[in-house]
């Protein structure tokens, strides 16, 4: 089937460490001028960082050529997966969040949803959209501190629970060219 004609779309997204911190640091909101607290999380543990790792390298993901630029994942030229984060490697303080781009013509293929959420489970990561509003967690992933945090946060188990979620809550937008 030729995806020529089809609509390409963009979904942005987080993945957010589950490793939660209690320390925070103060700031302003610039919109309200309230003084406000922002959690310090302590991200990614090795572990999780190595084994996302692998599951990038598994997959054939590019590593990042430019600091920022993150690992992609192409399966046409019109469509990839790409997450912004540095490097998953060992660093004194871990990768506590991940931009993750993802653009896709028509229905976005399961498996790439499947490799999502395989990320996600080893790297012991919540999916947020970008403003932080809604959160889905790896079943694994209801902590304490998870819950305590984003209370409403639901489980989200299925490559069907991941594209509903992408779908109808981050939606995503039309990408032209």
């Amino acid at each position: 089937m030729s995806t020529e004609n089809l609509e390409r779309r963009e979904f942005s997204f987080l993945l957010h460490t589950c490793n939660l911190g209690e320390k925070t640091r103060t700031g302003v909101n610039p919109f309200t001028k309230e003084t406000i607290h922002f959690p310090i999380d302590d991200g990614l543990s090795d572990s999780e960082s190595d084994a996302v790792l692998e599951i990038l390298e598994s997959h054939g993901f590019e590593e990042p050529e430019e600091e920022g630029e993150g690992y992609v994942l192409s399966w046409s030229d019109r469509e990839c997966l790409q997450l912004r984060s540095g490097a998953f490697e060992p660093i004194a303080e871990g990768i506590s969040s991940v931009e993750v781009e993802l653009l896709s013509v028509g229905t976005i293929p399961d498996q790439v949803l499947a490799i999502i959420l395989e990320i996600a489970i080893a790297g012991n990561l919540a999916l947020m959209s970008p403003t932080g509003e809604d959160v889905r967690v790896p079943a694994k992933a209801k902590l304490p501190q998870v819950l305590k945090r984003w209370p409403d946060a639901a489980v989200i188990e299925t490559v069907d629970e991941l594209r509903a979620w992408l779908t109808d809550t981050i939606e995503g937008r039309p990408v032209y060219g």
